[in-house]
């Protein structure tokens, strides 16, 4: 199944206008950075990663084309998160989703929570990204209680 919705992604891909691509493109390396910073590396050491950096314009200044490219940057997210299934995780997600929107100065805040299962033995962890639109992980929020918080 993983392998059929590849090739139907890859052959849907090809037809996209070339800013989706590059977008596609961008998010596809900044995951793999994500990964190993996720992976590798101690939380403690690379947390600072999940705060805006610099000076984010006011939600108030934020244009048609900053709203668009948010959608865009979910749409992304949804796609990849569909075609990959679980080989991205929700604090992956978010960590780049935080670089990109830094990179446009864009705000947004990130919230790491966690809730228990009835179904499941143990503490459930996740994290999702509120933007001027929900932006990633958002969509699943219920029953988790936040932890931490980074941003606005």
């Amino acid at each position: 199944m993983w392998l059929k919705r590849t090739v139907w992604a890859a052959a849907r891909f090809t037809r996209l206008p070339l800013r989706r691509q590059y977008l596609y493109a961008e998010v596809c390396v900044r995951l793999l950075g994500a990964w190993f910073l996720v992976r590798g590396v101690n939380f403690q050491r690379w947390k600072t990663q999940l705060k805006q950096k610099g000076t984010v314009r006011p939600m108030a200044e934020l244009g048609a084309a900053d709203i668009a490219y948010l959608e865009d940057v979910q749409h992304v997210f949804r796609q990849i998160k569909w075609v990959g299934g679980d080989g991205a995780t929700c604090l992956m997600m978010v960590l780049v989703a935080r670089w990109m929107l830094n990179g446009k100065l864009i705000p947004g805040t990130i919230f790491l929570g966690v809730r228990r299962d009835e179904k499941k033995p143990g503490l459930h962890a996740h994290a999702w990204m509120i933007s001027t639109i929900g932006v990633v992980g958002y969509e699943d929020v219920d029953g988790f209680a936040v932890v931490e918080r980074f941003g606005g």
